[in-house]
């Protein structure tokens, strides 16, 4: 809760990121009352999907094809433009982070600013959700 204040006082919009589980009657409505109670004055609450990975990846699922993505605007997907930096290479989706698979560069951004393949169960999500991680 400290974080949060302290981003807030310093001009930057914290946003409290949850997971939908067993579509919880209420969540958003709560995590905004949190943030008005601590005071921030631009509350932001993002209610994500629950995607299948890690533990949560029980099978290796479906994947998108080509017909799925048929007049589909790839631009509405964060890894169109979004790239996420870790230890070991840049990726396009921070949820693939650290997957072999996932890794468009060892660390050359320029390299990673190609097209991300959509090979991942979690691309399915996004596609059918439009869940995103951008900050807007």
């Amino acid at each position: 809760m400290r974080t949060i204040r302290a981003l807030d006082a310093r001009g930057l919009l914290p946003i409290v990121t949850a997971t939908e589980i067993d579509g919880a009657p209420g969540a958003y409505e709560r995590f905004r009352a949190l943030l008005t109670g601590l005071g921030v004055a631009k509350p932001r609450v993002k209610i994500l999907p629950v995607f299948p990975v890690g533990r949560a990846m029980t099978a290796p699922g479906a994947r998108l094809s080509e017909a799925d993505l048929d007049g589909f605007d790839r631009t509405t997907l964060q890894c169109a433009e979004t790239r996420a930096v870790a230890a070991d290479g840049v990726y396009a989706c921070p949820i693939l982070a650290g997957l072999p698979e996932a890794r468009l560069s060892e660390g050359d951004l320029a390299a990673a600013l190609r097209p991300a393949a959509l090979y991942h169960a979690a691309c399915v999500t996004c596609h059918r959700t439009g869940a995103t991680c951008r900050n807007a």
